[in-house]
């Protein structure tokens, strides 16, 4: 049976003086994806927000592994959140979650 290969995305929020809850940037980030590609280019993306430990102050997005681009070019598309100018960054993509934890310390 065809098991679905994925990939992490670390992305921060610029400027960092602005705080935002993870939920904000997650909903703006879907949005822009949504607009990007479309219902049926999301469903093919299929992000997933991982928890992970609060020492790292960003998101950490679990994707496709054949739509990361697309889903680096949607949150490169996300500028504003609630109002705010913000830029989100993507910092690090890896194959596994413990790797990118790992690159990021």
């Amino acid at each position: 049976m065809f098991r679905a290969k994925y990939r992490y995305v670390f992305v921060r929020c610029f400027p960092r003086d602005v705080k935002f809850d993870k939920s904000e940037i997650w909903k703006a980030i879907i949005s822009n994806l949504q607009y990007l590609v479309g219902t049926l280019g999301y469903a093919d993306v299929n992000p997933y927000l991982v928890k992970i430990q609060k020492d790292l102050d960003g998101l950490v997005i679990r994707c496709n592994l054949k739509q990361v681009r697309t889903l680096v070019a949607a949150i490169a598309l996300v500028n504003n959140i609630e109002g705010e100018r913000v830029a989100l960054d993507v910092k690090k993509v890896s194959g596994t979650l413990k790797a990118l934890v790992k690159k990021l310390n």
